[in-house]
């Protein structure tokens, strides 16, 4: 039984997909806005899912206000190609605020575009991309789990986890 566990692939349902993008407590709601800037060619061939999904916090407090904020701020960073999610270890980009990471990728994407062709690029699509998932909400905590990837010809996938004190809005 262990060695047919360790061989099933782990997918998610649509159901628990769905389930990870609304969540509620007694006053506040939770749900998961995509922005998105994918690239499509001349025909509409997708061929780089650009986005990133950002929690919105419905409800009238000073925590929301901050978490709401915090997210805010992070995808205008993630958009600008800067910000936490784009720290490569060995390689603070806080200290080369010159590298701009998406102005890289889309230059990756296009180079890709010309050597291989869209039909090919749009085969392999390309990401940059951070989708959102509530991981965990109840009356005094909401965690947060970012999945970012990138994916030209070479590709990354990191976890990143935010939690919030819904009574101060403070990240723990």
């Amino acid at each position: 039984e262990a060695d047919e566990q360790e061989n099933m692939e782990w997918l998610e349902s649509d159901e628990e997909w769905e389930d990870r993008r609304t969540k509620s407590n007694s006053t506040l709601e939770v749900t998961i806005e995509r922005t998105d800037y994918s690239i499509y060619n001349e025909e509409g061939l997708m061929i780089a899912g650009i986005y990133y999904d950002r929690p919105v916090i419905s409800g009238d407090s000073v925590a929301a206000e901050k978490i709401m904020q915090f997210f805010e701020d992070e995808e205008q960073d993630w958009f600008a190609g800067r910000g936490r999610l784009l720290h490569i270890p060995g390689n603070d980009l806080e200290e080369c605020p010159e590298i701009n990471v998406l102005d890289i990728i889309c230059e990756d994407i296009e180079k890709m575009r010309e050597q291989y062709g869209d039909e090919d690029v749009a085969e392999w699509l390309c990401l940059y991309s951070v989708e959102a998932r509530i991981m965990y909400m109840d009356d005094d905590i909401l965690s947060i789990l970012q999945i970012k990837e990138f994916r030209t010809q070479r590709g990354s996938t990191n976890y990143y986890g935010c939690t919030f004190d819904l009574h101060t809005g403070e990240l723990l």
